[in-house]
């Protein structure tokens, strides 16, 4: 697979039709159970972890399910961390400065 793309295309293509199709079944099961009049707890229970899976697998086959957070730095933040050489001299400051050159 790994060296015919047209395959691998195809076959990442099935595998997203089917997850979706997957979804839109465990939608439709769902509707079926909020008309349901005699539905029991583990009904809604059995339901609930099949929607579950069914978006775990989403999660992993379909991009815009995917639930990774990406978090990218771009750079251009310079730290300088330092003492000021006119508060050094002066153990107690008279001027309205703390002394500190930190800048972000």
């Amino acid at each position: 697979m790994s060296k015919d793309d047209k395959f691998k295309d195809s076959v990442t293509q099935a595998r997203m039709n089917g997850a979706l199709t997957n979804l839109d079944k465990g939608f439709e099961e769902m509707e079926k159970l909020t008309t349901t009049k005699d539905k029991t707890h583990l009904d809604i229970t059995l339901l609930n972890t099949k929607l579950t899976h069914l978006r775990w697998i989403a999660s992993k086959i379909l991009p815009q399910y995917n639930d990774k957070v990406v978090n990218e730095h771009k750079g251009g933040v310079a730290y300088t961390i330092g003492w000021d050489t006119k508060a050094s001299k002066d153990p107690i400051l008279t001027e309205d400065t703390d002394g500190s050159t930190h800048t972000t």
